[in-house]
C-alpha cells in the first residue's frame, strides 16, 4: 500500500503542531526567568524591627526635628523660615507625644536601633552645623537639612517601618507621620526655593 505525499504532509504537519502545543502547555507551566526575578524582587524583606524599634526611630525623627527648629525659631531672618520652624514643633512635637502614647498603650519601652542611633547622631550634626552658621546663611542651611532629612525619613517610613509594624496603633502613626512629612518636604522645597531666588 502506497501512502500519498498529501497524507504524509498531514501526518507530519499534525505531528508538529501536537509537539509545538506540548513544549507551550510545558513554558506556560513553568515560571519564566523574568517571572522568577520579579518574584525575588517582590518578595518582602525578613522583618529586622520591632514595635518597639520603629517607635524609637519615629521618636528620634521627631525629637531631632522639635531641636532644630526650636533653634530656628530663634536664629532665623525670614518670616517663611520662622513659619516652618513654628509648624515643625507643633506637628513633630505632636507626632511624638503621640509616639510615647501609643508605646504606653502597648506596654512596651521604646527601643533604640542602629537606625534610630544614626538618626540621633545626624540631627546632633545638623545641629552643630546650625549653631555653627553664619548669620547671613542660616535660613538656607536650615532649609536644606530640612529638605535632606524629609526626603530621608520620608523613604525610611515608606520602605523600612511601614512593612514591618505589626500593631495597628503603630501603622496609624506612621501613616499620619507620612503625610506630614510629606507635606512639610513639600513646604521645605518652595521655601527654599524662594530663599534661593
Amino acid at each position: 500500500m502506497r501512502t500519498s505525499p498529501k497524507a504524509i504532509v498531514s501526518v507530519v504537519g499534525i505531528a508538529a503542531f501536537a509537539l509545538v502545543s506540548c513544549e507551550q502547555a510545558n513554558a506556560s507551566d513553568k515560571p519564566s526567568q523574568h517571572q522568577k526575578s520579579s518574584e525575588k524582587q517582590t518578595k518582602p524583606e525578613a522583618k529586622t524591627l520591632t514595635d518597639a524599634q520603629i517607635l524609637g526611630i519615629a521618636d528620634a525623627a521627631n525629637g531631632g526635628e522639635v531641636e532644630q527648629a526650636t533653634v530656628a525659631e530663634g536664629k532665623a531672618h525670614a518670616e517663611s523660615v520662622k513659619e516652618f520652624a513654628r509648624m515643625m514643633v507643633k506637628d513633630h512635637g505632636a507626632a511624638k507625644q503621640k509616639g510615647g502614647e501609643i508605646a504606653r498603650q502597648l506596654g512596651i519601652a521604646v527601643a533604640p536601633s542602629p537606625r534610630s542611633m544614626s538618626l540621633n547622631k545626624e540631627s546632633d550634626d545638623t545641629l552643630t552645623r546650625l549653631h555653627e552658621a553664619k548669620p547671613e546663611d542660616f535660613d538656607k542651611t536650615y532649609m536644606r537639612d530640612q529638605v535632606r532629612l524629609h526626603e530621608k525619613v520620608l523613604g525610611m517610613i515608606d520602605r523600612d517601618l511601614m512593612p514591618q509594624a505589626d500593631a495597628s496603633q503603630v501603622k496609624s502613626l506612621l501613616s499620619d507621620m507620612r503625610g506630614r512629612v510629606a507635606h512639610h518636604l513639600a513646604v521645605a522645597h518652595s521655601t527654599l526655593n524662594e530663599l534661593e531666588k
